[in-house]
């Protein structure tokens, strides 16, 4: 028998009758099975989670259906000119919390109305995250928002769970977006919990939403959302005992052949 017959050998061995052995031979093999965790197809290779991106919806303030009648800048919010739930199609319902209208700034853009019926580009642009065509509550993951004119650090987003609590905040900054405005992003990494975003400039400078992108939402439900690392626990766990069960079944194959 050559070295290299041994060496063959005895690492068939180690595949064969060590758990650690098992795993690394079924996944090379892409044995190990495939699970769907929330919507999250989630691979479980020597316990890491590997998570496929949903479909993104993008849109711009000139999308909305029916259309939104434009606004002057700083002026009066026009008749048929609040923007509501217009755009519940692209999966933001604007009627939640503030009132905004739409602006030709130029590119058209949001703006939030004052409590003085002015869209003044000052006021916050708010909205919350709905199942795309309806009204029932949604949470999505990723929301990036191109926004200006403004110089990076005087724009705010901020992102909220179901119940309102502040998640995650981000001021304005590059990359430009589509229409050479500074971006404000916030991802989740795969976590659906941003149920409602807020935009505002906490120094008063004049602003405009021209540009949303967000990660298809997801049904919201009672359940509170797990943290990363219990998700990444519950997966391992579950990729052991599979290892373990096939691993045993295995070893009756062989014991039957005997």
């Amino acid at each position: 028998m050559t070295i290299f017959q041994v060496k063959n050998k005895l690492r068939k061995a180690f595949l064969g009758r060590t758990l650690t052995g098992f795993i690394l031979k079924n996944r090379f093999q892409k044995k190990l099975p495939i699970v769907s965790a929330g919507g999250v197809i989630t691979a479980i290779l020597l316990g890491t989670i590997t998570s496929a991106k949903a479909a993104e919806i993008s849109f711009s303030p000139g999308d909305g259906v029916p259309p939104v009648v434009v606004s002057p800048p700083f002026g009066e919010l026009a008749s048929g000119g609040e923007v509501g739930t217009a755009f519940i199609n692209k999966g933001v319902d604007f009627s939640f919390g503030g009132r905004e209208g739409i602006f030709n700034d130029p590119p058209l853009a949001f703006g939030g109305v004052n409590s003085s019926n002015n869209v003044d580009l000052i006021s916050p642009v708010d909205g919350r995250i709905v199942l795309p065509g309806t009204l029932n509550n949604g949470l999505t993951s990723f929301l990036s928002i191109e926004a200006g004119a403004s110089n990076p650090g005087q724009l705010l987003l901020e992102v909220f769970d179901a119940g309102g609590a502040l998640l995650s905040s981000v001021a304005n900054n590059l990359p430009l977006g589509p229409n050479g405005r500074t971006t404000l992003t916030i991802d989740r990494g795969g976590i659906f919990d941003i149920a409602s975003f807020k935009v505002s400039t906490p120094v008063n400078d004049a602003f405009g939403v021209n540009f949303i992108k967000l990660e298809t939402p997801m049904a919201a439900d009672s359940q509170s959302v797990p943290e990363p690392s219990t998700i990444l626990s519950l997966l391992t766990v579950g990729a052991i005992g599979v290892a373990l069960r096939c691993k045993r079944q295995q070893q009756e194959k062989e014991t039957a052949k005997v």
